[in-house]
């Protein structure tokens, strides 16, 4: 699929002789080791975060389980790396550029199909309302959270897509033309970076402070988020570049060249958010106050803390390895959009005895699993053969 408007015309010209420019090239195409299971984990974390206001089982966990929804953040910082690679090995190494077509294809097959079947299930099943044909533009066209009105509660989790879809509206062009210019390398991306990181980190103040308007608390909150993954992806194409803003990425490969030391302080941050912090009991947990601001700091700290290891290299953990992971992240996106609807259905059992209960949470874990499996076999595969051929 070489047709297309690309998002990167032409090479960066570096210094890097060519087979460093191979390597570079190389190593954005290759599967990190351990992602898929960090995103598993993730898709648990955000499982367990929902299901803890539903039974009394979980009672016990749950200063824990009231920050799961850190899972979020999790899947944000794994798409602004994933999505960043290709264009930072375009940068520094001259690999084949991105076309925008062929990327819109991928992302259009992704997402849409198996959420607007999802959004569906949710209204037969009484759990989610869409009002009248603008309420279904606006949740069909994941627009809906920019609005005041957003007409109707849909999915109720397609909050987190409104956000992803607008970061690859609205960010992804702008990374796209800060490595367009040849030089410095990669100055003006990581530049880009550490303005998505204050401006984010701006706006999480500002929407922790008080009631503000709804554009201002879909993507802007988020940046830092997606800003952490994009630096990731630099660090990692980042070798022989004596660039200005190069002490950015080279201070990530420093600190990533210690995974314990990363995942302590991760494990270390997240512990103290549970016992400090209140546990959230809403989604999406985005209510003024300042324990809100602290969390949402605390939660990228702790996901650039846990995957800066894993996709840098440093680190390779065998468990986020092991099948059931494997499977698990492969449905995790059918997992992820159906597991509300599978809570709801079990109710009943969730809110029995504790043994009972206990049993029902396993129901849901098999239910959602199975869910996401139909969802990736039979909608989510057709779609892509059907889309991106």
């Amino acid at each position: 699929m070489g047709d297309g408007v690309p998002f990167v015309s032409w090479a960066v010209v570096s210094d890097a002789s060519s087979s460093e420019r191979s390597e570079v090239a190389a190593g954005a195409s290759a599967k990190v080791a351990g992602l898929d299971g960090a995103r598993a984990i993730a898709t648990l974390s955000v499982f367990f975060f929902h299901a803890s206001w539903r039974t009394p089982a979980l009672g016990p966990l749950s200063r824990l389980f009231g920050h799961a929804d850190i899972g979020v953040e999790i899947f944000f910082i794994l798409s602004g790396f994933l999505v960043a690679r290709p264009l930072v090995a375009h940068a520094a190494a001259g690999s084949p550029p991105v076309r925008l077509v062929d990327f819109w294809r991928r992302r259009v097959a992704r997402i849409w199909p198996a959420y607007l079947l999802a959004l569906a299930g949710a209204v037969l099943l009484g759990i989610g309302t869409v009002d009248g044909v603008s309420g279904w533009l606006k949740q069909g066209f994941l627009v809906d959270s920019w609005f005041a009105n957003p007409g109707g509660t849909g999915l109720r989790l397609s909050w987190t897509l409104v956000v992803e879809v607008s970061f690859y509206v609205l960010v992804v062009p702008l990374a796209a033309l800060a490595v367009l210019k040849r030089r410095p390398r990669l100055d003006a991306w990581v530049g880009l970076c550490l303005a998505m990181v204050a401006i984010g980190g701006l706006a999480i103040v500002v929407t922790s402070l008080g009631p503000t308007p709804a554009p201002l608390r879909v993507l802007p909150p988020f940046l830092p988020t997606f800003a952490v993954g994009m630096l990731l992806a630099a660090a990692e194409a980042d070798g022989p570049y004596a660039t200005w803003l190069g002490a950015v990425p080279r201070g990530i490969q420093r600190l990533a060249a210690h995974p314990r030391l990363c995942g302590a302080l991760g494990v270390a941050t997240f512990i103290t958010m549970a016992v400090v912090l209140r546990p959230s009991t809403t989604a999406p947990a985005f209510g003024p106050g300042p324990e809100r601001m602290a969390q949402s700091f605390g939660q990228i700290l702790v996901g650039f803390l846990l995957l800066a290891p894993l996709a840098l290299g440093t680190a390779r953990h065998r468990w986020l390895e092991h099948r059931w992971l494997l499977a698990l992240a492969a449905a995790s996106y059918g997992f992820y959009l159906w597991h509300l609807q599978v809570l709801r259905l079990l109710r009943p059992v969730l809110q029995g005895p504790p043994i009972v209960a206990a049993v029902g949470i396993g129901l849901a874990l098999a239910g959602a699993f199975v869910a996401g499996e139909v969802s990736r076999r039979f909608i989510e595969k057709p779609a892509r053969r059907l889309l991106t051929r």
